[in-house]
């Protein structure tokens, strides 16, 4: 895609990332992480959260997890996230994943656990939930309302002394699904001034009759500018998913292709101001709420 010299110069002035969610962490090989972060860093990333996601993984999770970690010696840009503490046993287990020291965790994946209800799940968050919620916000972790179903996302908002965070999801007004978030959801949470990042999932990020082969970097536009539109520009942000979707969008497969997403926003009519905030402001802004 040749873009004309106005988007090249907004490139240089928005060119700043903060992703809450991406998967390499856990799926890239152990020698291939150190790599990953430094080209990441290199294409404007500046903040890089990066998950392993439990609910699949065999063998002692909490030394893969210190083992990966300790591969990755230099990135500035680099944050351990753990999705779905479903795998923790007991308060000795919690205490050594404390000290892995990640920036945040979830409860759960899609389904019920012992502490939440997941995305397709029922649940509420139960008292051990409530526990680990407390335990990690007193440890300075971050809390994720990601994959919590309904009842467990208003359940946890009553529980955590944080604006809420979801790191990673869609929106029911693109494609109506109980892993994304309602109206209600996503009004609570630009009231209490929380932080959303949007995914780059086609099949929870285009309308449910959609061509899936047609995905591109312009459904994501189109994505942040209806949020934009009905919610305004100050709770959304980036949670790629990279490396945890099968499918990335044509044209913004990497941090190096966000050109593509800036071209698409401009063209829909999103200022530099709007884009800067969404890649970079907006998350910073909110980390400034939280309680640590």
């Amino acid at each position: 895609m040749e873009l004309h010299n106005k988007f090249k110069k907004n490139i240089k002035i928005i060119m700043r990332i903060c992703d809450c969610h991406n998967d390499f962490f856990g799926e890239l090989k152990k020698e291939e992480l150190q790599d990953y972060v430094i080209a990441c860093q290199k294409a404007g990333v500046r903040f890089l959260s990066g998950s392993f996601w439990t609910t699949k993984k065999q063998g002692d999770i909490l030394h893969e997890i210190a083992s990966r970690k300790d591969a990755i010696k230099h990135g500035k840009c680099f944050a351990l996230h753990i999705e779905d503490l479903g795998f923790i046993r007991d308060e000795i287990e919690l205490e050594k994943l404390i000290k892995t020291n990640p920036f945040s965790c979830s409860l759960t994946w899609n389904f019920d656990n012992k502490f939440a209800g997941g995305s397709h799940g029922e649940r509420g968050v139960t008292k051990l939930g409530e526990n680990v919620i407390k335990k990690l916000e007193n440890n300075h972790i971050l809390f994720d309302s990601a994959h919590l179903n309904k009842k467990s996302f208003f359940d946890a908002q009553n529980i955590s002394k944080n604006p809420p965070y979801i790191s990673h999801t869609g929106f029911c007004f693109i494609r109506d699904d109980k892993r994304n978030l309602d109206e209600e959801q996503i009004k609570f949470i630009v009231k209490n001034k929380g932080f959303i990042g949007l995914f780059f999932y086609d099949k929870l990020s285009m309308a449910k009759d959609a061509d899936k082969s047609c995905f591109s970097v312009k459904n994501i536009a189109e994505n942040y500018v209806r949020f934009v539109d009905k919610f305004g520009c100050e709770n959304i942000g980036v949670g790629s998913d990279f490396y945890g979707i099968e499918n990335p969008p044509k044209n913004l497969k990497n941090y190096s292709q966000f050109q593509n997403l800036i071209y698409e926003l401009e063209n829909l009519g999103m200022s530099v101001g709007e884009m800067d905030k969404i890649f970079y402001k907006n998350f910073q802004n909110f980390l400034l709420k939280c309680k640590f």
